[in-house]
């Protein structure tokens, strides 16, 4: 299995959430300075499946973590893609709220 180690265009984030003092959907924001990619096991048309985790300052890789924030301002999870934070975190409070 191949690894590589690809350093970060300054501005990535990786975002985490979390509640807050007052029971608020919040989140922490921890700076991305490089991409950890990985060769999956996976194999999709002929081609193996490579997956990048955000590498972090003082913690290394981080695995596991909902989002990444682009340096324009998107917010990126598995699935969508959001224009701010403040979108997605009303994303997330709107489908925590759904039985």
């Amino acid at each position: 299995m191949a690894t590589s180690l690809i350093p970060a265009t300054p501005g990535f984030n990786a975002l985490t959430l979390c509640t807050n003092k007052a029971g608020r959907l919040s989140y922490q924001r921890e700076s991305v300075i490089a991409w950890h990619i990985s060769e999956t096991d996976s194999i999709e048309q002929d081609r193996p499946s490579l997956s990048p985790f955000p590498v972090l300052p003082l913690e290394g890789v981080l695995i596991d973590f909902d989002a990444i924030e682009h340096p324009a301002g998107a917010v990126q999870t598995e699935y969508k893609t959001f224009k701010d934070i403040a979108e997605w975190l009303s994303y997330e409070e709107a489908k925590r709220a759904k039985p």
